[in-house]
């Protein structure tokens, strides 16, 4: 399976049998993340390259539209269709693999740091699966996300603060779907308590800009106030 990968051929037309062996190796999801990582890397330096040069605020390459890996798309849509498959045990995928807790723990700790550092269309897949993760993880095996997403926000650099914006989005609507209890309520308060008065102040700053990065944030940012009032006014329900 690695050998597919590496070589460019299209990841979702791979024999089954040979990506049901693949997807049982714990170290799978690690290669497939590897990856999509590479290709970040590399415009994080042509990024670092330009800001030498003094040419900051220049948005950095990857918020193109296109990827210059044809490589990391397809990888990226594969971990997408697996993480959605056997995150958990799925009744309707009896066949699948689920991934191994440690196989997770490492795809948590690398999942936000790709995802500030993706280009546009990868950042549109990773979201749906920072979601999914999300529904079932967060806060017992996740406890550091919104440490991270906090973090995210206080930069001084749009790509990390769209990150941070569309993580926040993410936990506003996973709580839409906790069932309505104390603790979940608790929680929820306290991301709010955390984020919010930040999230004010970005949209007090990008209300003042113009281009289309700063519309997508203030968008993302304006979603995660709708779903937030809506658990505040509707209560947590399943």
């Amino acid at each position: 399976m690695q050998n597919h990968i590496r070589g460019g051929a299209p990841v979702l037309t791979v024999n089954p049998f040979s990506r049901s062996q693949a997807e049982e190796q714990p170290t799978f999801t690690d290669v497939l993340l590897d990856l999509v990582q590479s290709e970040q890397n590399v415009n994080l330096q042509l990024s670092s390259m330009r800001a030498h040069r003094g040419v900051l605020p220049t948005p950095p390459p990857q918020h193109t539209k296109t990827t210059t890996n044809p490589r990391v798309f397809p990888a990226v849509i594969y971990l997408k269709n697996r993480v959605n498959r056997a995150w958990q045990r799925q009744e309707h995928y009896p066949g699948d693999s689920v991934i191994p807790e440690d196989a997770k723990a490492r795809f948590r700790d690398r999942l936000l740091p790709i995802l500030a550092s993706s280009q546009t269309l990868v950042r549109h897949q990773l979201v749906p699966i920072l979601q999914r993760i999300l529904h079932f993880d967060f806060p017992d095996r996740w406890p550091t996300f919104m440490d991270y997403t906090v973090q995210l926000l206080n930069t001084n650099e749009a790509p990390s603060v769209l990150a941070g914006l569309q993580c926040l989005l993410a936990i506003c609507r996973a709580y839409r779907f906790k069932a309505n209890d104390g603790e979940s309520r608790a929680h929820f308060d306290k991301i709010i308590e955390a984020s919010f008065p930040r999230l004010l102040t970005i949209c007090n700053e990008l209300v003042n800009q113009e281009g289309e990065e700063a519309g997508e944030m203030l968008h993302i940012a304006l979603k995660s106030y709708k779903h937030a009032t809506w658990v505040r006014l509707f209560g947590i329900r399943m």
